[in-house]
């Protein structure tokens, strides 16, 4: 588990409901776990929002994936002025990549992934703004690869 954080599990496991996570602000990370083998889907299997197609071309993928990087995507729930928590994020998440429609789009890159049920989410409670504490964990990968986590479309 990433240092400091709390929970971990698949999205697989998310979407059998056996999981409990925080109704709290937070932020969360997606993992590639040990053994994942990376090969990209041609179609998302993410849902569709405003019936736009959330897949993106195969060498667009090949160009965002960071070789040797374990964390594919930073994220974050709630904040000032935000009702988000860390449990209704994540399983939004869990079940853009069954096929449900989400209103955010930022999650596509992950659903086009094989295997992507089999990645893991940490997540870590915040009392610090989850917005700033997003930023700095994007940061400090960015400085460590030189760009950004795969699915992360912004900084």
């Amino acid at each position: 588990m990433l240092d400091g954080y709390e929970g971990e599990t698949s999205f697989a496991d998310l979407l059998t409901g056996a999981v409990d996570l925080p109704q709290e602000q937070g932020v969360y990370a997606v993992v590639v776990p040990r053994g994942f083998t990376v090969s990209f889907l041609p179609s998302s299997a993410g849902g569709r929002f405003k019936g736009k197609d959330p897949t993106v071309p195969i060498y667009r993928l090949q160009e965002k994936w960071v070789e040797g990087a374990e964390i594919l995507y930073f994220g974050k729930a709630g904040g000032t002025g935000l009702r988000a928590t860390l449990k209704n994020r994540i399983l939004t998440y869990a079940k853009f990549g069954a096929g449900k429609p989400a209103g955010h789009y930022g999650w596509r890159l992950i659903w086009q992934l094989a295997d992507a049920m089999d990645l893991t989410v940490q997540w870590k409670r915040t009392s610090e703004e989850p917005r700033v504490v997003e930023k700095s964990l994007i940061s400090a990968f960015m400085k460590l690869h030189g760009k950004l986590p795969f699915a992360n479309m912004t900084g």
